[in-house]
């Protein structure tokens, strides 16, 4: 047996310990029917509901587009690492050529400098001649 209790308010029978709203005092006042009650208590909560899922289903595309632009974002964040790593690649051969290069030009330097040590202690003093004699010299001491 059910244990009903009736509304002081409205004198609608509901069960013991259930959610009686006001609202359904003055429904059951307006129309003494409890179908009527329920039907319009039943009718409230597929409206509530229908606006929860509307409303879940806009958070829950919200979220999914916040998660794509991240995704989209970290896949540009991806290249533009790859693409570092390749500039860094270059430039670190860049670098490894200049040294070499420098390192070409420094003992360049030192040969011509030996070489202008030699002529200025031959006693030359003109400089076409200078420059002739070091010429001279550097090819026959590069061989």
């Amino acid at each position: 047996m059910e244990n009903k209790i009736t509304c002081i308010e409205c004198g609608l029978s509901v069960k013991n310990g259930s959610f009686h709203p006001y609202a359904a005092c003055l429904i059951f006042k307006a129309t003494g029917s409890e179908m009527a009650v329920h039907d319009n208590i039943n009718a409230v909560l597929r409206v509530g509901a229908d606006h929860a899922t509307v409303k879940l289903r806009a958070d829950l595309k919200a979220k999914t587009e916040e998660v794509e632009r991240g995704n989209r974002d970290f896949k540009a964040l991806q290249l533009d690492i790859s693409e570092l790593l390749c500039e860094e690649q270059v430039a670190e051969r860049g670098r490894k050529l200049l040294i070499k290069r420098a390192d070409t030009a420094e003992a360049t330097a030192q040969r011509f400098r030996v070489a202008l040590e030699k002529i200025t202690r031959r006693g030359g003093s003109c400089p076409y001649h200078i420059a002739e004699q070091a010429l001279s010299g550097y090819e026959t001491e590069g061989k």
